[in-house]
């Protein structure tokens, strides 16, 4: 009967403990050896699930004294959960079952090589998600295996009911063709949980444990892009890492702060917004800070106009107030995005107010008593959707709180979500919300053809604004016209998306324009 273990630590996925420290090295190779030790007599397809279970509560029960340290046994003890339930025959229902079998089998070795370094940072989530991400990918690449010998499966029923499969049939999911698509989902979570899990690194005061996990999320990476490209195979099992992920891990760790932002900078680029062109030309710092406010605004946005239930986008939307008001403890319905935004609100990088002002502005817009709004509720909105987003786009780029500067983020603020109103009259309305002023809709009725009119009044106000806007920016002093350029860049951005709504010509268009930029050099 064979109960050693089957696997060494050159066979793993990750680095076991190759980068750590010698004076700590062997503390966790006991702790591997204990904890694959476990793993064997679970995965061992001669025992009965009794000589299992008899066998793992024998282990638990007689530590090595490597493994007696209180950190080291507890995490241990958790492990031992995982086990516990591969002998008794694990069932996955639904992919959040799995994330909790990952949390008893994988989370525990970040949590022990987290302590053992007495790394003292509060969010653990990132390690976490690269845990449950090497449990995930290793589940994919041992199907067969677990199938075939241990008749078990780790992928959710649900999802293979949907795909049209039966879960309590082991050997047809082999078979078919369908199974590529419940494990291409198990992909897609993959990426998902390594886009947290590349934040990760930079959060390591400790450098070799920093460069491990680098290696780590490295060695994931191209272990999830390998196996998206050429699909799981499901009539072979899986091989060991070769030489070249392991070296092209290791290279890839020396830049520790690459993914995380990455990471943003893809999600920045899908969005497909102009504005990205212009936070690219920011310094590195003002670029970094700008990123992550303008993905929070358009995760609410996008929240806002979803078209979940209503109970639900208001859900999502208290969860994200929750999370402004405690960052350091509440999650957050984007865990990617809370890692870096709840970092620059605790150290005050960001204005939480202005954050809190922005969510407001987008929970109104989930409130039917807020339309037609009138004249006093649609400045109110777009003080808050639009102008606190210029207060701070201009906070980030260095220019303080002074009226003037307040004046001019308000006023240019209300010109820009005026031009938005004005875009999206049409697919507003058909939603029922109706942003027109309640004073301007009865005027409108009294004319032969209310929409032109309403849209043709609403078009001059905004022109209004526009003007209100120039004479504000012509009040500060050229040196902040210079500094303020993103912000100038975008007000003549939308000042040309305003002439082409209206249908003005193009000399008028582009005099404004240039109006607007010139101001920098007055």
């Amino acid at each position: 009967m064979v109960t050693s273990a089957a696997k060494i630590p050159s066979d793993e996925n990750f680095p076991v403990a190759r980068f750590l420290e010698s004076s700590l090295r062997r503390r966790v190779l006991t702790f591997y050896n204990y904890v694959r030790k476990a793993d064997d007599i679970a995965d061992n397809p001669v025992l009965s699930t009794e000589d299992k279970i008899i066998k793992l509560t024998a282990l638990e029960d007689n530590l090595p004294w490597d493994v007696k340290a209180q950190q080291d046994q507890a995490h241990a003890q958790t492990m031992m959960k995982a086990f516990l339930q591969d002998a008794r025959g694990t069932h996955i229902e639904t992919f959040y079952d799995l994330v909790r079998y990952c949390t008893y089998s994988a989370v525990p070795v970040g949590h022990f090589l987290l302590d053992i370094h007495e790394e003292s940072h509060p969010d653990r989530r990132p390690a976490d998600a690269l845990c449950c991400a090497h449990q995930i990918l290793n589940h994919v690449q041992d199907i067969r295996h677990d199938i075939l010998i241990l008749r078990r499966v780790y992928m959710p029923a649900t999802w293979l009911r949907e795909a049209g499969l039966d879960p309590s049939d082991l050997p047809s999911l082999l078979e078919s063709s369908r199974m590529q698509s419940v494990l291409k989902r198990c992909l897609q979570q993959v990426e998902i949980l390594l886009e947290l899990a590349s934040f990760l690194p930079a959060s390591i005061q400790n450098r070799r444990l920093r460069y491990q996990a680098s290696v780590a999320l490295g060695m994931a990476e191209i272990l999830l892009r390998r196996l998206q490209k050429t699909s799981p195979r499901l009539n072979t099992n899986q091989t060991k890492p070769s030489l070249f992920t392991v070296l092209s891990a290791c290279l890839l760790a020396f830049f520790p702060n690459r993914s995380a932002r990455k990471v943003l900078q893809e999600r920045l680029l899908q969005t497909g917004s102009s504005f990205r062109f212009a936070i690219r030309l920011l310094p590195s710092r003002k670029r970094d800070l700008m990123t992550i406010f303008y993905l929070f605004c358009r995760a609410v946005d996008d929240c806002a106009d979803s078209d979940q239930p209503r109970a639900y986008r208001q859900a999502e939307l208290d969860d994200w107030g929750h999370f402004l008001r405690n960052p350091s403890n509440f999650p957050c319905p984007d865990p990617v995005l809370a890692i870096p935004l709840s970092e620059l609100l605790l150290r005050g990088d960001l204005p939480r107010h202005e954050l809190q002002a922005v969510l407001a502005g987008c929970c109104m817009d989930l409130d039917p008593a807020f339309y037609p709004p009138d004249q006093a509720s649609l400045d109110h909105y777009c003080q808050c959707v639009a102008g606190a987003v210029g207060r701070v786009i201009l906070f980030i780029l260095g220019m303080g709180n002074t009226p003037l500067v307040q004046s001019f983020a308000d006023q240019a603020g209300r010109a820009l979500q005026y031009t938005n109103i004005l875009r999206d009259l049409d697919e507003d309305t058909r939603r029922g919300r109706f942003y027109l002023p309640s004073s301007l809709l009865d005027a409108a009725r009294e004319q032969p053809d209310p929409v032109a009119f309403a849209r043709q009044a609403f078009a001059h106000a905004t022109e209004q604004q526009f003007d209100r806007a120039g004479e504000a920016l012509e009040k500060l002093p050229w040196t902040s016209r210079i500094r303020m350029w993103p912000a100038l860049l975008m007000l003549a951005t939308y000042w040309g998306l305003f002439c082409q709504i209206t249908g003005r010509v193009h000399p008028s268009r582009f005099a404004r324009i240039k109006r607007i930029l010139a101001g920098c050099f007055r």
